[in-house]
């Protein structure tokens, strides 16, 4: 093996660790009438699938956080209890604010997982959560969509009404 590939071999085992250790990609505030959080998050995904025949269905927010947020989620999913509204506030490339406001939500799954160091990356120790939803809203402050303006600055969707909101 020659340096240059080494080098690309480091580079990409050590790409995983990287995400965890960076700066916030995006906050997580919930409010409920029990328990209440904010996290910061180093990982978000969330949205929606289509299928034949025509029907629309949301994909659960997953989340990587500081494995110090383990207790807080633990404990939300522990109760099942159902919290009334989520908060994910992020970036866009265009550099506006975006807001993620989720209602309804379950905290469904908390998995705290961790990695040793090797002589490419740093250790890595996270908890990876899975939130349903029944329905969300997305805003964009500062003057337009991130695509160009070809979406709507705040839009919303209701899978109970399979519909825009």
């Amino acid at each position: 093996m020659n340096i240059k590939s080494w080098a690309m071999t480091a580079l990409f085992a050590s790409a995983a660790s990287l995400a965890h250790a960076a700066q916030p990609v995006a906050s997580l505030a919930c409010t409920g009438t029990s328990a209440s959080f904010n996290i910061n998050l180093s990982y978000f995904n969330l949205g929606l699938t289509q299928s034949a025949p025509p029907s629309t269905a949301i994909v659960p927010l997953t989340l990587h956080a500081a494995l110090g947020s383990f207790e807080t989620l633990f404990a939300s999913s522990a109760t099942g209890q159902l919290i009334p509204s989520c908060t994910l506030s992020t970036r866009g490339s265009n550099g506006n604010n975006i807001v993620f406001t989720l209602k309804s939500v379950t905290v469904t799954t908390v998995t705290a997982a961790a990695g040793s160091a090797t002589a490419f990356s740093s250790r890595t120790a996270y908890v990876k959560a899975t939130l349903n939803y029944t329905a969300v809203e997305v805003t964009e402050a500062g003057g337009g969509a991130d695509d160009g303006g070809a979406s709507p600055v705040t839009v919303g969707y209701d899978p109970t009404q399979n519909k825009s909101s």
